[in-house]
């Protein structure tokens, strides 16, 4: 019986020296990826603030070209939160390897369960004597020496003194730089964290396509020695900038200052643009028709038509050149005195009728048209009878016309114009032009009517008027009275 205690014993100690653990028990455990595990091996010690808290169980192949690395952490390093950052650290140069650093991450946050993984943005590890020697490549070390020869260039020629004027300018760049630090802090609880968090995603995925981010950087490089290439231009180029961004204030102000009226132009505009095709659909189908009526065909049928207008044109010319200078005369007299005094009003006292003269004598063709009609088997003849009465009025002998007589149903009450006796004519002169000749005053006058009416007594009687027939008025008209009228119009 003591010798199966023994052996227990012994095996217990030998499991307790190889297997910490103890046996059917779940140590609390979790995995980290890395880049490069730095020679973790499995006993290494993992670390809160520079305590142990835990082991390195196992390092293994992650997924793509990273390194898996579990630990056991013990009840004195939990919990360990959703946001933990996890480094590969180098112990101090007695103890020798590496250790794993955890920060725990924020308390506010998710802990995490037994299992779960800390993703590659979360981990970092230390960069070896060795990489850093193996990073100064040959094109690498070319590159260096060309940024300092650039820097050197930039520095002469007056770049050390313009260097040294920087920081006069710095202070609105600082306050700037302050103002935007401020704002960076955020306007409510976790605002930082969460930018952290979205940069940590970025630098993620930055970090898992590599390759990519080397031929940005290739592109970059390429990007720069062309423009070190072209430095004059870009110097000439900023200038231009500095004073665009002088001027861009005042243009920009301005174009803030129109905008209102072109919005309320946008506004005035929409109907128009609304109504726009409505408009030109017409316009469309008018441009269509003018496009068919200036087709071939109906091209030729317009030629033809113009052809024949256009060879009788001369003859109408010289016919229209031999009118003229008779109609002349004459459409003047008509501008100048016709119109004139048909469009003037006939003062007649309280009897006048406020109309022009034209429409007076329209109106008294109403009266005239029933007196016009062959009536009496003797031809065409006008009567015209201002009235009924035992008074009779005449006129005297007319050229032409003869003596015209009327009878009244009262005596005339006064005589216009007023007449001027025996052997008196008016001012007229039939052989001047008539355009040259006074108007007529309709406002002459009136006279007594005592003369004319004793003249009246002994003119002969209604039955016996003269009357004016349609051929006696034809025969003024004939062509050769009008043409004597017409040259004495022209003398």
């Amino acid at each position: 019986m003591v010798s199966i205690v023994v052996i227990a014993a012994i095996f217990a100690i030998s499991y307790k020296a190889f297997h910490p653990a103890l046996p059917f028990s779940h140590p609390y455990q979790l995995h980290a990826l890395f880049a490069n595990s730095n020679q973790l091996r499995s006993g290494s010690p993992v670390r809160i603030a520079g305590v142990e808290v835990g082991k390195v169980t196992g390092v293994s192949e992650g997924p793509g070209q990273t390194a898996s690395v579990t630990m056991n952490i013990g009840s004195s390093g939990q919990p360990i939160h959703r946001d933990a950052i996890v480094a590969v650290r180098p112990r101090l140069f007695l103890e020798g390897g590496f250790y794993v650093d955890i920060h725990p991450g924020s308390p506010s946050l998710p802990t995490l369960s037994s299992g779960a993984t800390i993703p590659l943005p979360q981990t970092s590890y230390p960069v070896q004597f060795d990489r850093v020697l193996s990073t100064f490549s040959l094109p690498t070390r070319t590159d260096l020496r060309t940024v300092v020869k650039q820097l050197g260039t930039a520095l002469s020629g007056g770049g050390a003194q313009g260097l040294r004027a920087t920081p006069a300018s710095l202070t609105p760049v600082l306050r700037d730089l302050a103002w935007i630090s401020e704002s960076a802090r955020g306007s409510a609880t976790n605002d930082l964290s969460s930018a952290i968090g979205y940069t940590s995603r970025v630098t993620g995925a930055l970090g898992d396509r590599a390759a990519q981010l080397a031929d940005l950087v290739s592109s970059l490089d390429t990007t720069a020695a062309a423009l070190a290439s072209q430095d004059g231009a870009l110097g000439a180029s900023v200038q231009q900038l500095d004073r665009t961004l002088i001027a861009a204030p005042p243009a920009l102000s301005a174009l803030d200052r129109v905008l209102p009226t072109l919005a309320s132009f946008s506004s005035a505009l929409d109907p128009g643009l609304k109504a726009a095709p409505v408009a030109l659909g017409t316009l469309s189908g008018e441009v269509a028709e003018l496009a068919a009526l200036v087709a071939p065909a109906e091209r030729r049928r317009l030629v033809i038509a113009l052809r024949a207008a256009f060879t009788q044109l001369p003859t109408l010319v010289n016919r229209l050149g031999s009118l003229f200078p008779v109609a002349g005369p004459l459409t003047k007299c008509v501008v100048t005195h016709a119109v004139p005094l048909l469009s003037s009003v006939v003062p007649d006292g309280s009897l006048s009728t406020g109309r022009p003269a034209w429409e007076d004598f329209v109106h008294a063709l109403v009266g005239l048209a029933s007196q016009g009609q062959n009536f009496d088997a003797n031809g065409y003849t006008m009567r015209y009878l201002a009235g009924l009465g035992t008074a009779t009025l005449s006129t005297g002998s007319l050229p032409v016309i003869g003596q015209l007589v009327g009878t009244g149903s009262s005596a005339p009450l006064q005589s216009r114009p007023v007449w001027l006796g025996a052997g008196s004519t008016p001012p007229l002169r039939p052989d001047l032009p008539c355009s040259t000749q006074p108007l007529p005053n309709l406002n002459v006058p009136a006279g007594p009517a005592g003369l004319a009416a004793s003249s009246a007594r002994s003119a002969p009687t209604a039955t016996s008027t003269p009357r004016l027939t349609i051929q006696q008025l034809l025969a003024t008209l004939a062509p050769t009275n009008l043409r004597h009228a017409l040259r004495s119009s022209r003398r």
